[in-house]
């Protein structure tokens, strides 16, 4: 399969590492650090790739969606982050084939094509996570165990809710219930707590205090990706 790979220049170290991975489990790979080659392949459409692997730092993503502007240029090449911040715990390849079904529902990726480049990109990510990990000191130990802060002995959903309340606290609590399944907006609309159904600008309105109240708490352990359909919490955690 053909693999663009766009790193900055200061992860192109472990750009090099997947490339090389991808390229001896029999993938054809090219790596790239400039943005500007990642525009021009996108705007021209000349040599597509089959799979994009991406440095997540290469941008603000508050400011800019990466998977809105491939598709409003119908560029439609499933992309993934080889440092994704919000890849956890949980299995990556889960996470990436979840991620990529999340963002092509409308075309319906093909896994017999694409299972095996997600296997091996989880894989070198997984690999290249452990690789980096910072390992902590005996001081800082040491530190934590003498000086534990609030968000090491209290769980992040309860500092959240602190935040919450009416059917804000109601929409938070149905999506960590169905943590890393898309929650379909009709369902967030009938509240079963406060037995009524809402809006769905109430809905929308919500979504965002409850993205507030995450800041507001320092807690970044999930993250609320909207759907076609609906909305999903994703654990960092």
């Amino acid at each position: 399969m053909r693999v663009y790979i766009f790193s900055l220049p200061q992860n192109l170290e472990i750009a090099r590492k997947i490339q090389d991975f991808l390229n001896l489990k029999g993938h054809s790979v090219k790596l790239f650090d400039s943005d500007s080659q990642f525009f021009s392949f996108v705007y021209q459409k000349e040599k597509i790739p089959d799979f994009v692997v991406y440095d997540y730092l290469f941008f603000n993503h508050n400011l800019w969606n990466i998977y809105n502007f491939m598709k409003s240029e119908n560029c439609l090449v499933p992309l993934i982050f080889f440092n994704d911040p919000a890849i956890h715990s949980e299995s990556t390849k889960f996470f990436l084939k979840n991620t990529l079904n999340l963002l092509h529902a409308e075309n319906k990726i093909d896994w017999e094509k694409y299972d095996q480049i997600v296997s091996d990109a989880a894989k070198i990510i997984d690999s290249t996570k452990v690789e980096n990990k910072k390992t902590e000191t005996e001081t800082e130990i040491v530190q934590k165990i003498q000086n534990p802060s609030e968000k090491q002995h209290i769980n992040p959903e309860k500092r959240i809710s602190k935040e919450l309340s009416g059917i804000n606290l109601a929409i938070f609590k149905k999506l960590f219930n169905n943590l890393n399944n898309c929650v379909p907006l009709k369902e967030l609309q009938n509240s079963e707590e406060l037995k009524k159904q809402i809006r769905e600008t109430t809905v929308f309105c919500s979504i965002s205090k409850i993205r507030k109240a995450m800041k507001n708490a320092d807690e970044d352990a999930f993250e609320i990706l909207k759907n076609p359909d609906g909305y999903t919490m994703i654990s960092r955690y």
